[in-house]
């Protein structure tokens, strides 16, 4: 029986957004900016999402010890995400966030590892990446015959192989929702 809560699992960043760049960063040169932002980010944006909309959420992730996870713990708090099944970690993983021309571009350090989804919590529904729903699978099962809807999706491949095999746990999941570039990379539509 499900608990009607919604569970996010996944990797969680403290993201540095600087928006509004008028061009690419040049080497040596400080450019300033119209906006910055400090907030979690990954799983944690849809998890705020899922919070903002009403729903009771938790948040399975990692989540650091360090002054970056003490910033993200606070914002989760102070949108009312749930972080009960959150693995503490030393370290937080951060995100810088460059926006221009209507794009961004992304420097991260850290881990992309999410949360282990704990079997004594069944959620009405999940929403996580394909890895994390495939290094969890057995309890995905579980949650799944007692009434649980999947929601997968994928990350950026960094390494740019966008192998299929990635997809194979698509085969647990209710529904798939990638963007149009990761989508359209798997569809190998791209040259």
């Amino acid at each position: 029986m499900s608990t009607g809560a919604i569970a996010v699992c996944g990797p969680t960043f403290l993201d540095v957004v600087m928006a509004g760049m008028p061009h690419a960063p040049v080497l040596g040169e400080e450019m300033w900016v119209e906006s910055s932002a400090l907030t979690a980010g990954g799983a944690a944006n849809q998890a705020v999402a899922v919070a903002r909309l009403g729903h009771p959420v938790e948040l399975i992730t990692r989540l650091g010890n360090d002054r970056a996870g003490q910033i993200v713990r606070s914002v989760l708090e102070e949108n009312k995400v749930g972080t009960a099944y959150a693995t503490p970690v030393e370290c937080q993983s951060v995100t810088v966030a460059l926006a221009w021309d209507a794009d961004r571009a992304m420097v991260t350090h850290g881990s992309d590892e999410g949360g282990v989804l704990p079997e004594r919590f069944t959620p009405s529904v999940l929403i996580a990446n394909l890895r994390a729903i495939d290094k969890n699978v057995e309890v995905v099962k579980q949650w799944r015959a007692r009434g649980t809807k999947v929601i997968g999706d994928v990350g950026w491949d960094s390494t740019g192989a966008w192998r299929t095999s990635d997809l194979l746990p698509l085969e647990h999941c209710d529904y798939f929702v990638p963007n149009e570039t990761e989508i359209l990379h798997y569809a190998r539509c791209f040259d």
